[in-house]
């Protein structure tokens, strides 16, 4: 059967149920480590990859209860491998808002690869460091990758102010050639809707490293469905609805390929070697923009 991947907004893949996660008691954090230190890439892999040559990754971003039930259904139906959640636990990503934010994901949360967003950063060390730490078994770095139907899948953390080693990390992930990738980070480069990434350097930087080297780019933060039209050889998918309030596109802007900003929905990806299939899927079952692009090795 083939493998199965759904993005929420992270990857993840729990050495804990979520069970010890929601009962674990509060760790007094120390105030005094940086989060820089904390965050240092591990020498394995953070999230183990997928094995065969086939994968279903589901990812989503800026989930909030209740829609998030309903989010979460679609997506257990779909019978993912990993499942990309892609930032921001509301309302400030503390401990309890992770808790709350946890129920109605269940067992998904241990097949989530995940990544921080503007609403979790400011409390890392007290509610997404400590909550990830507890459901992987290891401090979550700023930056990982992982292997899934013939893809790599890369992960960094556009909101660590100290970006420049995550920057050095993709140009020598890239290094080897090819660009059966696509990575993932929380803020859009581009973006038709009210969050555009062009302003903040550690976001065109990530782009710039892997221009030509990567297919695709998955972001959250903007509460919509976008597809953006194909730029520097990348597509640009943003899968902010994940249940938070729903911001407005603007469907004019001409970089635009396809937008919804009116219905939750999740975005699927089917993975082989050298082909990604995508779809965006809303909490009722409907396909709302598909297509497919193929690498080279």
């Amino acid at each position: 059967m083939a493998a199965r991947i759904w993005i929420i907004g992270g990857l993840v893949l729990a050495a804990v149920g979520l069970a010890a996660v929601l009962l674990a008691e509060e760790k007094t954090e120390d105030v005094a480590s940086s989060q820089t230190a904390a965050l240092r890439p591990p020498d394995g892999e953070w999230i183990p990859s997928v094995p065969g040559d086939r994968a279903r990754v589901w990812a989503i971003g800026d989930a909030d209860p209740p829609a998030s039930k309903k989010m979460a259904r679609l997506i257990r139906r779909g019978d993912p491998d990993r499942v990309l959640y892609l930032g921001d636990v509301y309302p400030t990503g503390t401990r309890a808002d992770f808790t709350r934010w946890a129920k109605p994901f269940g067992g998904l949360v241990d097949k989530m690869a995940p990544t921080p967003g503007n609403h979790d950063w400011p409390n890392a060390q007290a509610g997404y460091e400590p909550f990830w730490r507890e459901v992987i078994g290891e401090a979550p770095p700023s930056y990982y990758s992982f292997n899934a139907g013939g893809w790599e899948i890369l992960s960094v953390n556009n909101e660590d102010p100290e970006w420049r080693p995550a920057e050095s990390w993709l140009e020598q992930q890239v290094r080897p050639g090819g660009n059966c990738r696509i990575a993932s980070w929380h803020t859009p480069r581009y973006n038709a809707g009210k969050h555009e990434g062009g302003e903040r350097p550690q976001v065109a930087e990530f782009w710039e490293a892997i221009e030509g080297r990567a297919r695709l780019v998955i972001n959250g933060h903007d509460h919509n469905s976008q597809r953006m039209r194909e730029r520097d050889g990348i597509v640009e998918l943003i899968a902010g609805a994940g249940g938070r309030h729903l911001y407005d596109v603007d469907e004019g802007d001409k970089r635009l390929a396809f937008s919804n900003d009116t219905e939750y929905a999740a975005l699927r990806l089917d993975l082989k070697p050298g082909v990604a299939r995508w779809r965006f899927v809303a909490v009722g079952g409907d396909v709302l923009d598909k297509g497919s692009l193929r690498c080279r090795a």
